[in-house]
């Protein structure tokens, strides 16, 4: 599979990355969308909270990985 990643100056770079690497940073994103998730269920920041959540199922869609251990603010 071949991905491209924008540069700071809005270009693009093409860059190839396998399946493993692929993987490996949707797993990182997760992990970092999981932590913001859970501060903002602390602070009570539920439109933050819901864009989080939002965006936590995009990226498990993407790379088909799970998107458990979300937190829920009631």
């Amino acid at each position: 599979m071949s991905h491209t990643m924008a540069t700071k100056r809005g270009g693009t770079q093409a860059m190839i990355l396998d399946e493993e690497s692929v993987s490996a940073s949707a797993h990182g994103i997760l992990q970092c969308l999981r932590l913001l998730a859970e501060e903002a269920a602390t602070l009570n920041l539920k439109r933050t909270l819901s864009a989080i959540q939002d965006a936590l199922e995009t990226v498990a869609d993407e790379s088909g990985a799970e998107d458990d251990a979300v937190p829920v603010l009631h």
